[in-house]
């Protein structure tokens, strides 16, 4: 059961980022996201974020939550991730990993069914 919710202006959205790589290559990519996370915590309108790898070291994929689409955007065009885009870019044009991202916006929520006891 999909509960809905209310308009929200501006609306909060989640920005999910899977990248693909060779197991060898999770080392880089950890250490990659370990230098943006000051970085990230530092720019206007950023809630938090989490990271997860895949269990075979195939995947890693972040979630960060922003106040808004602006407030990410912005965040985007930030020279603060100068170098480190330079590096990440170099391994997606290199094809030794994939990448793909996603805006999202909340439009429910699922709530457990009370258990009998």
């Amino acid at each position: 059961m999909i509960s809905e919710l209310d308009d929200v202006v501006p609306r909060p959205i989640l920005v999910m980022t899977r990248v693909t790589c060779e197991p060898g290559d999770m080392p880089v990519l950890l250490e990659m996201a370990e230098a943006s996370a000051p970085i990230f915590a530092q720019q206007p309108g950023f809630v938090g974020s989490e990271i997860f790898k895949s269990t075979d070291d195939a995947r890693l994929v972040t979630l960060l939550r922003w106040r808004s689409e602006a407030d990410h955007s912005a965040c985007m065009e930030s020279p603060d991730f100068g170098e480190l885009n330079d590096r990440f870019g170099e391994l997606v044009e290199s094809g030794r990993i994939g990448f793909e991202a996603h805006a999202l916006v909340r439009v429910g929520t699922v709530a457990p069914l009370p258990r009998a006891t």
